[in-house]
């Protein structure tokens, strides 16, 4: 049940990624992709929750950093942390990405033909 659900999840997260950035091309190119343009197209792999998580997590470096620099003058300590941080932070502000082909493969055909359809159905 648990896999159906996150496949379930899975599935919708490719078709709205891959219909902002078949809606980016668009307006790029002045023209609807074709499929196999979109199939090139490169689209987030990470749910926004979890880049969120990560972010926060190097916030939260960050301030640990600047919170031990304020309080014992720890200036190692504010470089190790800050640059730590700042290095999750743009982790998970600049998360991967990949081709749709990609994500696409190990599905099974008719699964990716429905979400490559439903794309093309959003434009």
């Amino acid at each position: 049940m648990a896999t159906n659900v996150t496949n379930a999840r899975r599935r919708k997260r490719i078709i709205r990624s891959g219909i902002r950035a078949a809606q980016r091309f668009e307006r790029k190119n002045g023209r609807v992709p074709t499929r196999q343009e979109l199939l090139r197209l490169r689209v987030r792999t990470v749910a926004p929750w979890k880049r969120h998580i990560v972010i926060l997590s190097g916030l939260a470096f960050v301030g640990f950093g600047l919170f031990g620099y304020w309080k014992w003058g720890s200036v190692a300590g504010l470089v190790i942390f800050g640059a730590l941080g700042l290095l999750v932070v743009l982790m998970g502000a600049f998360s991967t990405r990949k081709q749709l082909d990609q994500m696409l493969r190990g599905i099974d055909a008719s699964v990716s033909n429905s979400i490559l359809d439903a794309i093309i159905d959003a434009l």
